[in-house]
């Protein structure tokens, strides 16, 4: 497992090319979370 740390963010656009679900920019709070890693062999 690792374990990734939280902490704030800044999300969106203001590219006025940008689609509506990106707008408006945004302060984003994630708290810390645990993910697992594999290696894939193709």
């Amino acid at each position: 497992m690792i374990r990734v740390k939280g902490g704030v963010f800044v999300m969106g656009s203001e590219d006025l090319d940008a689609c509506d679900w990106e707008k408006p920019v945004h302060q984003v709070k994630l708290d810390g979370f645990c993910i697992t890693s594999w290696s894939s062999k193709r």
